[in-house]
C-alpha cells in the first residue's frame, strides 16, 4: 500500500515554502492536474481531497473558483475554512 499522505505533505511543504519556480510546479503542475483529471471523471475527487494541507487545499478551491467548477470533497471536509492562500491562480 503507498502512503499517499507522505505525498501530500510533501506537496504541502513545496506550496509553503517552495520558491516561486516550486510552488508553482506543486501548484500547477500538481494539484491543477489532479482537479483537473477529476473533474473530467478519470477519478473520483475523493481519493485525494482527503490527503490535502491547507494550503494546498486553498490552492484548489482557488483553482475551483477560477475555472468555475466545484470539486467534490473539498468543501464538505472542511471543519474551518482554510486561510486565503499567497500563492495566486492566476
Amino acid at each position: 500500500s503507498y502512503d499517499y499522505k507522505k505525498v501530500f505533505d510533501f506537496i504541502e511543504k513545496l506550496v509553503v515554502n517552495g520558491d516561486e519556480s516550486v510552488s508553482t510546479a506543486a501548484t500547477t503542475g500538481f494539484l491543477e492536474d489532479l482537479v483537473n483529471l477529476s473533474s473530467n471523471g478519470r477519478f473520483p475527487s475523493r481519493s485525494f481531497t482527503k490527503y490535502l494541507g491547507p494550503e494546498s487545499k486553498a490552492y484548489c478551491i482557488a483553482w475551483d473558483e477560477f475555472t468555475g467548477v466545484k470539486t467534490d470533497g473539498l468543501y464538505d471536509e472542511c471543519k474551518s475554512e482554510p486561510k486565503t492562500s499567497s500563492k495566486d491562480v492566476s
